[in-house]
């Protein structure tokens, strides 16, 4: 039936891309290519959409059940 992505494994695509940006957002401060201020936005907008993604995804799955299987 329905095999699972080859990356749910590890917590999957949108957790992977969420990592990797944080990965090189922090190899660019360390390099010094970015201040402390520009480090904060970005880890907090990659960290803002993944909750984000997160939730209309929960919200739309949510939505496609029906409110019949709510009880």
């Amino acid at each position: 039936m329905n095999e699972p992505h080859i990356f749910s494994k590890y917590g999957g695509t949108r957790f992977l891309l969420a990592l990797g940006s944080c990965l090189i957002n922090t190899l660019l401060l360390m390099h010094g290519d970015i201040d402390q201020k520009t480090y904060e936005f970005l880890i907090m907008g990659t960290v803002g959409a993944f909750i984000t993604g997160n939730t209309l995804q929960n919200a739309a799955s949510f939505m496609a059940r029906g409110k019949s299987d709510v009880n």
